[in-house]
């Protein structure tokens, strides 16, 4: 209870009035293999000794990003001024929220997709507006329908968390017309297990930005590093919109040396969720759920009873997610695929004893939603 100074401290701003806290459910007990977050492969400890040899140094000195943003400038063939690193891809949304939105604006989103989007929309004072978008192709002629003279921000996640389901490059090239005036913010946090990498397209639209992030493929979600690719004048706004040293020196040295010696063994990985990834989902249908097709490092299932099959798996050591306060995802699980062959086979086996075993976890009929 909230003594009375604290009721007035407290703000009750429209901004951010019915906003809890970002939470997760997680199982009781010890959990050995978390598959619920969708993390990426730990480095390799040479990594890290690698760059501890300059730690002191750049511990004592303010953040310098630029060495970073000069190795993703080449890599993705722009100038540096094409780039802004920022503290994960979270960091990125926000600014870009803060940057272009405005009390009375609108930001078009999909639904269900990364659950913060909307939060950010609201900080800035704008409405989330929302179109549904669970399985099948992106629902462009949804979208595109509610654009109007308040919409000053489209959001595409694809592949789309937790859906795993992705838009074409034909998507964003229409929206991008249809709404000249607006940003067009491109999350591409999973795109490397994707079919087809977007940012290309991004960064031909002229109000396009793409958001990308060393947490997930790159394994590297403790140091929070991202990056933003746009056009300059785009990019100087959203530097403006943030802290000028978001990201630590060390962890920004990380991620540059990540890149210039794990890209082979980073592929690997991403080669091997998709294998498991399908393997995944056609274990699943056998044992009589509905998974949706996934383009990310997850896969995304209906269930008959959800918190059922994550508290069973949580006894096998196991964290899934489930999604208790979203009407729309009630019923479903996400199971990131762990990218190792004995985690994924501890995986197979506790599917099999709890959704094969015990029918009253699985059983539903994907036509039904």
């Amino acid at each position: 209870m909230l003594s009375s100074p604290a009721r007035r401290i407290v703000p009750r701003a429209r901004r951010i009035r019915g906003l809890g806290c970002y939470r997760t459910e997680r199982p009781v007990g010890p959990i050995e293999l978390d598959l619920a977050r969708n993390e990426g492969p730990a480095p390799d400890a040479a990594l890290a000794r690698a760059v501890a040899e300059r730690s002191r140094e750049l511990m004592r000195r303010y953040p310098d990003t630029d060495e970073l943003r000069g190795l993703l400038a080449k890599r993705h063939g722009v100038d540096p001024a094409w780039v802004l690193i920022t503290a994960g891809a979270d960091d990125a949304l926000m600014r870009a929220a803060l940057a272009v939105l405005d009390p009375g604006c609108e930001a078009l989103l999909t639904t269900p997709a990364f659950e913060m989007l909307r939060r950010y929309v609201r900080l800035a004072g704008a409405a989330p507006v929302e179109v549904p978008w669970l399985e099948g192709a992106y629902p462009l002629p949804d979208v595109s329908g509610l654009i109007g003279p308040r919409t000053r921000m489209i959001v595409v996640v694809s592949p789309n968390n937790p859906t795993g389901g992705v838009a074409e490059a034909r998507h964003l090239r229409a929206l991008s017309r249809a709404a000249p005036a607006a940003l067009l913010l491109v999350d591409l946090a999973y795109v490397e297990f994707a079919d087809q990498d977007l940012t290309p397209c991004v960064l031909g639209l002229p109000n396009a930005l793409a958001v990308r992030t060393f947490s997930k493929a790159w394994g590297l979600a403790g140091l929070r590093v991202g990056y933003v690719l746009g056009r300059p004048e785009v990019v100087e706004a959203l530097r403006a919109a943030g802290s000028p040293y978001a990201v630590s020196s060390i962890s920004a040295a990380i991620a540059a040396e990540r890149l210039r010696r794990d890209e082979d063994a980073v592929m690997a990985f991403v080669e091997r969720v998709r294998s498991e990834r399908d393997a995944l989902t056609g274990l699943l249908t056998e044992l009589g759920a509905a998974p949706l097709p996934s383009q990310a490092n997850f896969v995304l299932v209906r269930v008959r009873n959800a918190r059922g099959l994550w508290a069973s798996l949580g006894r096998c050591g196991i964290a899934v997610r489930i999604f208790p306060g979203d009407p729309l995802l009630r019923d479903w699980v996400r199971i990131s695929c762990p990218g190792e062959p004995h985690a994924f086979d501890r995986l197979v086996r506790a599917l099999r004893r709890t959704l094969g075993c015990r029918k009253g976890y699985a059983g539903h009929d994907r036509r039904a939603t």
